[in-house]
């Protein structure tokens, strides 16, 4: 992260990040996951009334399935958004100082 503020280690600084890239993020990292779990056990289970297969096996191995894969698309896509500057907080403002050095001067 790029010090903007010129903070100092101890100061307590807010962080900011586009509602829009928080949005995506959190779709990608807990929704995409959920739904491919449900998806796949949907799947499996319409899969195994079509082939007299185990109806709970097949949506259990689905659904399993799907969510290992959708946690590796999942994987994939964070490494890809963490290269791009619109998904990367920035600092927003110092919101306290850390304490000054013995001798030294607060700048608050």
């Amino acid at each position: 992260m790029v010090n903007s503020l010129s903070a100092r280690p101890g100061d307590a600084v807010s962080l900011v990040m586009a509602t829009s890239a928080l949005f995506w993020a959190t779709l990608v990292v807990y929704v995409a996951p959920v739904a491919a779990l449900l998806g796949g056990a949907f799947l499996g289970q319409g899969l195994a009334e079509r082939f007299s297969w185990d109806p709970d096996g097949s949506a259990a191995l689905f659904g399993l399935g799907f969510l290992a894969a959708a946690l590796l698309v999942v994987r994939v896509a964070g490494r890809g958004m963490g290269r791009r500057k619109s998904f990367s907080p920035r600092m927003g403002r110092i919101v306290r100082r850390a304490c000054p050095e013995p001798g030294g001067r607060s700048d608050t």
